[in-house]
């Protein structure tokens, strides 16, 4: 498995949107998880042994859309463009905790959520669209259920 390892900054800022949304429904009676770490994913079809099959990828764009629910979990559609062609998947940023909450009434709750916040408040958390362009492109390993780890990694930077 390849996983795409957002900078510190980044991974801070999305650290912060997730706790942010949460809090927001927490407010709102609904609860939420996230499961760390806060990778994504190449889809299962790119595979690498060794740093050397990381740097033949010609991964040339990473790009997360706006947030959306669906089946109470909190979705964003994450784009790949790998040699030249693209690769959707959706990267699940919070998982619903024993509630089961209609689609519509928690995108809209996001939706106005969304819309309040100043330009003070997208420096501290993540805004999507977003474009991630330095990141570390690694070999992901499942040690167990709840534990991943990075056996070879290198850094992309993308222009």
């Amino acid at each position: 498995m390849i996983a795409v390892i957002p900078h510190k900054d980044e991974l801070f800022q999305l650290a912060n949107f997730q706790k942010e949304i949460k809090k927001m429904m927490i407010a709102r009676g609904f609860f939420f998880y996230s499961r760390p770490p806060l990778w994504f994913y190449l889809p299962n079809n790119f595979t690498a042994k060794n740093k050397e099959e990381l740097k033949a990828l010609c991964l040339q764009k990473v790009l997360m859309e706006k947030p959306y629910f669906k089946d109470g979990k909190l979705l964003s559609p994450l784009h790949f463009t790998i040699d030249g062609k693209l690769y959707t998947c959706e990267y699940t940023h919070l998982y619903p905790f024993n509630f089961k909450a209609d689609d519509k009434i928690l995108n809209e709750a996001l939706q106005e959520w969304l819309s309040k916040k100043t330009v003070n408040d997208r420096k501290k958390i993540l805004t999507l669209p977003k474009e991630f362009r330095i990141f570390r492109l690694g070999i992901a390993e499942r040690l167990s259920e709840n534990s991943m780890a990075i056996s070879e990694s290198l850094w992309v930077k993308l222009r």
